[in-house]
This record gives C-alpha cells, structure tokens and sequence, in this order.
C-alpha cells in the first residue's frame, strides 16, 4: 500500500487544511482576541478597592459609672452584689460616719461656746466704754443682766449679776460670769485705789491748812522778832533772847519746808493713782480685745470644720445615679476602708444601641479616615444568615497603641452602627441574639481605589521602564 506523498511547501499545505478546521481556528483566535480587548478595557478602566480588615468589639455610647467616695472612710454595711441589677436612687453601700457625728456634735457645741463668748466680750467692752448696746443675738441670755445705761468704769455703782432663765444656757452663764468677775476684781481695785487717793488728799489738805497756820505763826514772830531787834538796840531786852526767837522761826521755816514737799509728795502719788486705775481699765481693755480676736478668729475655722463634717455625714449613703448593672464591686465586704478618691463600685448602664471599638493596622491607618463606611460581623453568631451590617467611622486616634516593648499595635477607632441594620440584625436572629458589651467583631472597610492594570501591570511596566533607563 503506498503512503501519499506530503509536500514541503508551507504554502502548498495551508492551502491544503479543509475548511471545517480552519473555521474553528479562526473563532478561537477571534475569541481570544475579543477577550484580551475586554479585559484589557475593563483592567485599564473598572475600579477596584483594597480591603481594610480590623477587629474590635462592642460597647456602650453612654459611658460605665465609676462610683467613688468623696471622703473615704470605714464600710458600715455592703447592700448590693456583682451583676445585680439595681434602680435609680437605691443605697447601695453605707459608710460608718458614727466618728464623724460624735465630732459635729462636739465642734457646734464649742461653737455655740464662742458665739456666747463673743457676746458676753461685745458686752464687756460695750459696758467699760460706759455703753449699753444690747447682745448681737437677740436669744442671747445676757440681755437678762440688769446693767443700767450710765455703768461704766467712772462710776461707783456696782457691776450687774447675770440672771439665769430658762433660755440661758449654761456656758453662756459662765463666760458672763468669769466677764463679769474680772470687771468686779478690776472695780475694787479702782475703789480701793481710789481711797488711797482721797486719803492722800485729805492728808494734803490737812497739810496745807497747818502750812496756813505755820505761814500765820511765821509772820507773827517775824513781826515779834522786828520789835525784838528794836528793844535790843535800845538796850531794853537782852540779845539772847532774840536769838531764842530767832531759832524758833528757822525751825518753823524747816518745819514748812518740810509739810510742803511732803504736800508736793502727795499730790504726785495721787495722780500717779489716778493713772496706775487708767492703766489697769486699758490692760482689761486689752485683754478682751485680744480675747474677742480670738473667737473671731476661731469661730470661721471651727464653722468650716462643721460644714466638711457635715458633708461627710450627708455622704454616708452611695447610692445609684441611674439604672443599671454592678459590673464590678472592688470592696464587697463590711468593715473595709475605702481610700479618699478611691472607686468603691462600676454600674453600668442597659442599652439598646452599641458602638464599634477597633484597631486599625499599622499598615492600613494611610487608607483609613473618619466618615469612611464598612460592613461589621459578629463572629459568634452564625454566618450563613448573618445580615448586612454597615458602619461608619466616627473617630480615629491621632496616637498609635504600643505594647510594653514599644511596638505599634495599631490605632483606636471608634465606629457607629447603621440603625437600620441593627434592627434588621435583630429582627433576622430572633430571641436568640444576644449583643453584650465586649462582645468581639470583626470589620471590612473599603481602602484605596484603584484599576487592575494600575494594581497588577503598573509596577511591571514601572520596573521595565526602569530597567530601559538602566
């Protein structure tokens, strides 16, 4: 049997391929051809988007209460327990503040000792200016003093006794009466000195009228001693005695002398008396004046140590601001002490509505800006029927989150969840979605825009024209 001849002329066999092959070639190529166009086209102008992926987790918008104490102190008793569920204005602990009243009690009474103390100084000082100015506060027990309008330090009427009556109190009694007896010790020693002035008076006085009478006697043996001297010269008396007459008068001169610088002696003590009594008023003065600036001065700092003490007892009580939930009680037992400052328990508060917190990686934070939309899913629940879930970036953190080596972990944000959405979710799961703070998610954003022929044969034909360059 003889094989046919094949020719080896290209030409010649081209022409000799029967049609129904070369009609399938021809629509393949043509195909191909037509694909390669459309792809090209749709490389060069379709956009594409790169995906951000970032997990977070859910939280609430309104923030956890950190209930703290103001003052601090010892637990009196613990009235609620972790996860329980409590209502607005519910005492959730009470704080032992017994310590606290027994200190109020005793600070109003030593002010109440002041306020009388300034009353009974206001009157003192009022009653030695020779005033009568009624006390500053009109239940105070000393208008009940009888003290007439013109007492005063001058006068030799006796100081007034206090009068208790049912409304007096009896520190008010006391601090009237210890007053009270300094000014009686103060005007008998302004009697008694007085008396020895008047005394010392009347002895000069008494001096002063036998001065009178010496001065008297004087001029009469003067006047003796001239008709002596006479009869002498005539030699009618004897000169002896005109000298014994002479003699009595320089003993009467020194008898004078002598009664009028003890007169001078007189007159000086009376009125160093006089001011010796002036002296002792202006140190009695002066002592209820620097007594009076002590209780002014007292009486603001013991009024303020009240009103903290009184804040305190008024802050026993903790009790809730608002609806919600003990999360976290840190002092679970009576008889603990809680630091000034410190947070004694965390509520927090129901919510329908979540927000997203994620991170976003290092590598996608130049992609990722606020306003931009993405989808959310709930990784616990299941996937199938699981929704569509938009969100939508509301903050982004300027400042990167290290761990404790430095590492850039990536950056906070915070994202809202499309209501919609939610209710669709809710509506799509039933009764058995649960959505709890903390619960993780996970969140697709869409980055940069680009095209695949920038994406893919850009940086091939940047590095061929790079390569050309080189």
């Amino acid at each position: 049997m003889s094989t046919p001849a094949i020719s080896e002329n290209p030409a010649h066999q081209g022409s000799e391929l029967p049609a129904q092959v070369l009609r399938p070639l021809r629509a393949g190529f043509a195909s191909v051809l037509l694909f390669v166009l459309i792809f090209t086209g749709w490389a060069a102008l379709a956009p594409l988007a790169t995906s951000i992926h970032a997990t977070g987790h859910l939280n609430a918008p309104q923030p956890n209460f950190d209930i703290q104490h103001p003052f601090g102190g010892d637990i009196k008793a613990v009235l609620v327990k972790e996860h329980q569920s409590v209502t607005a204005g519910q005492i959730l602990v009470h704080m032992d503040v017994s310590n606290e009243i027994a200190q109020r009690a005793q600070l109003q009474k030593s002010l109440q000792l002041l306020l009388d103390q300034r009353d009974a100084l206001a009157w003192a000082l009022n009653l030695q200016a020779g005033e009568s100015v009624a006390p500053a506060r009109p239940d105070a027990p000393l208008q009940t003093l009888n003290h007439r309008p013109e007492l005063s330090f001058e006068s030799d009427q006796p100081l007034p006794a206090p009068q208790a009556t049912e409304q007096t109190s009896r520190s008010t009694t006391q601090s009237a009466r210890r007053i009270r007896n300094m000014m009686e010790a103060l005007h008998v020693r302004r009697d008694a000195t007085t008396q020895t002035a008047e005394a010392m008076r009347n002895r000069a006085a008494g001096l002063e009228n036998s001065l009178l009478a010496r001065t008297q006697q004087r001029a009469s043996m003067q006047a003796r001693f001239d008709r002596y001297s006479t009869l002498v010269q005539t030699g009618a008396l004897r000169a002896s005695d005109n000298d014994t007459l002479l003699e009595a008068m320089l003993d009467l001169d020194a008898s004078m002398r002598a009664e009028r610088a003890e007169v001078n002696a007189l007159q000086t003590q009376t009125a160093q008396v006089a001011l010796q009594i002036k002296a002792e008023e202006l140190e009695l003065r002066q002592k209820l004046l620097d007594r009076q600036g002590q209780v002014a001065e007292a009486i603001p700092r013991i009024r303020m140590q009240i009103l903290r003490l009184d804040a305190q007892v008024r802050s026993a009580e903790l009790r809730a601001p608002t609806d919600g939930t003990i999360t976290r009680l840190h002092y679970d037992t009576d008889q603990m002490f809680v630091p000034r400052g410190e947070t004694v328990l965390t509520l927090t508060r129901p919510t329908q509505s979540h927000r997203v917190s994620f991170v976003v990686p290092p590598h996608a934070i130049d992609q990722t800006r606020i306003g931009m939309q993405g989808h959310l899913t709930v990784s616990s629940l299941p996937q199938r029927n699981h929704p569509k879930v938009r969100v939508q970036i509301l903050s982004l953190s300027p400042e990167a989150r290290r761990n404790n080596d430095g590492m850039v972990l990536g950056y906070d944000g915070v994202a809202t969840i499309n209501a919609a959405d939610m209710k669709e979710l809710r509506a799509q799961m039933g009764e058995g979605l649960t959505l709890s703070i903390d619960m993780p998610v996970s969140l697709i954003f869409a980055g940069r825009e680009t095209t695949f022929s920038d994406y893919l044969i850009g940086p091939f034909l940047d590095f061929l024209a790079k390569a050309l360059q080189d």
